[in-house]
Protein backbone atom coordinates (compact mmCIF):
# COMPACT_ATOMS: atom_id res chain seq x y z
CA UNK A 1 0.00 0.00 0.00
CA UNK A 2 1.39 3.38 -0.93
CA UNK A 3 1.32 6.43 1.37
CA UNK A 4 -1.69 8.01 -0.35
CA UNK A 5 -3.80 4.86 -0.02
CA UNK A 6 -2.65 4.42 3.57
CA UNK A 7 -3.68 7.96 4.42
CA UNK A 8 -7.08 7.49 2.77
CA UNK A 9 -7.67 4.22 4.64
CA UNK A 10 -6.64 5.60 8.02
CA UNK A 11 -8.60 8.83 7.66
CA UNK A 12 -11.70 6.86 6.68
CA UNK A 13 -11.31 4.77 9.82
CA UNK A 14 -10.81 7.93 11.90
CA UNK A 15 -14.04 9.35 10.49
CA UNK A 16 -15.89 6.11 11.24
CA UNK A 17 -14.61 6.11 14.83
CA UNK A 18 -15.50 9.78 15.21
CA UNK A 19 -19.06 9.09 14.03
CA UNK A 20 -19.37 6.22 16.52
CA UNK A 21 -18.09 8.48 19.30
CA UNK A 22 -20.84 10.92 18.39
CA UNK A 23 -23.40 8.12 18.66
CA UNK A 24 -22.07 7.20 22.12
CA UNK A 25 -22.02 10.84 23.22
CA UNK A 26 -25.60 11.31 22.06
CA UNK A 27 -26.75 8.21 23.91
CA UNK A 28 -24.93 9.34 27.06
CA UNK A 29 -26.74 12.68 26.89
CA UNK A 30 -30.07 10.88 26.50
CA UNK A 31 -29.22 8.78 29.54
CA UNK A 32 -28.44 11.92 31.51
CA UNK A 33 -31.86 13.31 30.59
CA UNK A 34 -33.52 10.21 32.06
CA UNK A 35 -34.10 8.11 28.98
CA UNK A 36 -33.39 4.37 29.13
CA UNK A 37 -30.61 3.75 26.63
CA UNK A 38 -28.66 0.98 28.35
CA UNK A 39 -29.02 -1.70 25.68
CA UNK A 40 -28.33 0.73 22.83
CA UNK A 41 -25.36 2.22 24.70
CA UNK A 42 -23.89 -1.21 25.37
CA UNK A 43 -24.15 -2.02 21.66
CA UNK A 44 -22.71 1.37 20.65
CA UNK A 45 -19.77 0.99 23.04
CA UNK A 46 -19.11 -2.55 21.81
CA UNK A 47 -19.09 -1.27 18.22
CA UNK A 48 -16.76 1.59 19.15
CA UNK A 49 -14.37 -0.77 20.91
CA UNK A 50 -14.39 -3.11 17.89
CA UNK A 51 -13.73 -0.24 15.49
CA UNK A 52 -10.92 1.06 17.67
CA UNK A 53 -9.26 -2.36 17.99
CA UNK A 54 -9.50 -2.95 14.24
CA UNK A 55 -8.13 0.53 13.50
CA UNK A 56 -5.22 0.15 15.90
CA UNK A 57 -4.18 -3.12 14.29
CA UNK A 58 -4.51 -1.80 10.73
CA UNK A 59 -2.82 1.49 11.53
CA UNK A 60 0.16 -0.12 13.23
CA UNK A 61 0.63 -2.53 10.33
CA UNK A 62 0.29 0.13 7.63
CA UNK A 63 2.58 2.64 9.28
CA UNK A 64 5.15 -0.01 10.10
CA UNK A 65 5.21 -1.17 6.49
CA UNK A 66 5.51 2.38 5.16
CA UNK A 67 8.32 3.39 7.49
CA UNK A 68 10.47 0.28 7.27
CA UNK A 69 13.07 0.83 4.65
CA UNK A 70 16.52 -0.29 3.66
CA UNK A 71 18.23 2.19 5.97
CA UNK A 72 18.97 1.19 9.55
CA UNK A 73 17.22 4.32 10.78
CA UNK A 74 13.95 2.96 9.38
CA UNK A 75 13.68 0.38 12.15
CA UNK A 76 14.58 2.93 14.81
CA UNK A 77 11.99 5.34 13.44
CA UNK A 78 9.30 2.67 13.43
CA UNK A 79 10.15 1.57 16.96
CA UNK A 80 10.00 5.14 18.26
CA UNK A 81 6.80 5.94 16.41
CA UNK A 82 5.10 2.79 17.66
CA UNK A 83 6.20 3.50 21.21
CA UNK A 84 4.58 6.94 21.12
CA UNK A 85 1.57 5.89 19.10
CA UNK A 86 0.75 2.87 21.23
CA UNK A 87 0.52 5.18 24.24
CA UNK A 88 -2.24 7.09 22.45
CA UNK A 89 -4.04 3.82 21.77
CA UNK A 90 -3.72 2.73 25.41
CA UNK A 91 -5.09 6.02 26.71
CA UNK A 92 -8.09 5.86 24.41
CA UNK A 93 -8.70 2.20 25.18
CA UNK A 94 -8.64 2.93 28.93
CA UNK A 95 -11.14 5.70 28.25
CA UNK A 96 -13.55 3.09 26.88
CA UNK A 97 -12.78 0.03 28.99
CA UNK A 98 -15.09 0.68 31.91
CA UNK A 99 -18.53 -0.68 32.57
CA UNK A 100 -21.65 1.09 31.34
CA UNK A 101 -21.96 2.87 34.69
CA UNK A 102 -18.31 3.92 34.72
CA UNK A 103 -18.43 5.24 31.18
CA UNK A 104 -21.89 6.81 31.03
CA UNK A 105 -23.04 7.39 34.60
CA UNK A 106 -19.50 8.25 35.70
CA UNK A 107 -19.55 10.73 32.81
CA UNK A 108 -16.46 9.55 30.95
CA UNK A 109 -18.27 10.11 27.66
CA UNK A 110 -21.18 12.38 28.48
CA UNK A 111 -19.02 15.06 30.09
CA UNK A 112 -16.69 15.24 27.12
CA UNK A 113 -17.23 17.81 24.44
CA UNK A 114 -19.62 16.86 21.69
CA UNK A 115 -16.68 17.05 19.27
CA UNK A 116 -14.04 14.58 20.43
CA UNK A 117 -10.48 15.51 19.55
CA UNK A 118 -9.59 11.89 18.86
CA UNK A 119 -9.25 10.49 16.31
CA UNK A 120 -7.37 13.31 14.63
CA UNK A 121 -9.17 15.42 12.07
CA UNK A 122 -8.14 15.22 8.42
CA UNK A 123 -5.85 18.23 8.80
CA UNK A 124 -3.47 16.27 10.97
CA UNK A 125 -0.94 13.82 9.72
CA UNK A 126 -2.29 10.40 8.86
CA UNK A 127 0.73 8.85 10.56
CA UNK A 128 -0.66 9.74 13.96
Amino acid sequence: MNATNARTTLLAQHDQIRRQLEVCTGLAKLHRSGQAVGVRMDAALAELREQLARHNQVETTIIGNLLHGPAAWGSLLVDRMLEEHVVEHVVFWEYLSGTYDEIVVGSTISSRSSRPTWPPRSGRSSAR
